[in-house]
């Protein structure tokens, strides 16, 4: 079972807000990728969408989406790789990406658990000059890009300089703390029902029954042989002696104990409803 719903993450508020205020100011947009480096939260049965022109250039052959999707995966590895050498949460990383220009990847920790990692990438930093652009057009030539195409879009390509590289990193840090913040409540809830869920199991166990008799005995027998069962059981007896006790009893000790008990007050319906709400 996966550890993180990527796709509830990025309907959270706080995530799609910090990411608004980076597609405004810079054009760049943010991606996560899971422990083993694969894209997350793309719909299924698509392709992750580049948000610069140049990527998309870069990433409309197949050659060069391989190539994004790599650069992405060796980054999210190597800061996993970090992490298990240390076992503390890796600083963020930067790279220069297979198109020549700047990716940089926060790491995603829970309870020292690495989980992935958020990037940010497609952006030139201020102090490389024109140079620096000259050799991203040449590089994207490699992914089948008409260079023409290529010279018009590096125009688009954002140029970040020191201070604004720290103020994308600042804020990538807090989509990271928000993804930790959330996740660890989801843990705490989790972790919660699991409780509840064992209590109710020991609660209803059947040696929490009052009765040692030969005709209680008989009882568990057939309660063991019925709680596993699919078929629908009647319980029948007087005011007091324990019909509720012995239905949560099959309850919880068979295949439905993580599903809801839900009591019915069958003294509400007529015949007719009964009959059917029963059968």
């Amino acid at each position: 079972m996966e550890l993180v719903n990527w796709t509830e993450l990025t309907n959270l508020r706080v995530i799609r807000k910090l990411s608004e205020i980076i597609r405004s100011r810079w054009n760049l947009g943010i991606a996560f990728t899971d422990v083993e480096g694969s894209i997350r939260a793309v719909p299924e049965g698509s392709v992750y969408e580049f948000d610069r022109e140049m990527c998309q250039l870069v990433a409309s052959s197949k050659e060069g989406f391989d190539a994004c999707c790599a650069t992405l995966k060796d980054v999210t590895l190597t800061l996993r790789d970090e992490h298990k050498d240390s076992n503390e949460t890796p600083r963020p990383h930067w790279r220069t990406c297979h198109a020549g220009m700047i990716e940089v990847g926060v790491p995603i920790v829970i309870r020292s658990k690495y989980l992935g990692a958020v990037f940010v990438s497609g952006f030139i930093k201020k102090d490389a000059g024109d140079g620096q652009k000259d050799e991203v057009v040449q590089l994207v030539r490699r992914f089948n890009v008409d260079t023409e195409a290529a010279k018009k879009s590096i125009k688009q390509v954002p140029v970040l300089g020191e201070s604004n590289i720290d103020y994308l990193t600042e804020l990538l840090e807090l989509i990271v703390e928000e993804i930790v913040g959330f996740q660890t409540e989801l843990y705490k809830k989790e972790r919660r029902i699991n409780q509840l869920n064992k209590e109710l199991v020991t609660r209803y166990q059947y040696g929490n029954i009052i009765g040692k008799s030969r005709t209680m005995q008989e009882v568990y027998r057939l309660l063991d042989k019925i709680s596993g069962s699919e078929s629908t059981v009647m319980i029948q007896g007087e005011n007091g002696t324990g019909k509720e006790l012995v239905a949560k009893a099959i309850h919880y000790n068979g295949p439905r104990k993580d599903k809801i008990f839900v009591v019915q007050n069958c003294s509400a319906f007529n015949d007719n409803l009964l009959d059917s709400e029963l059968f």
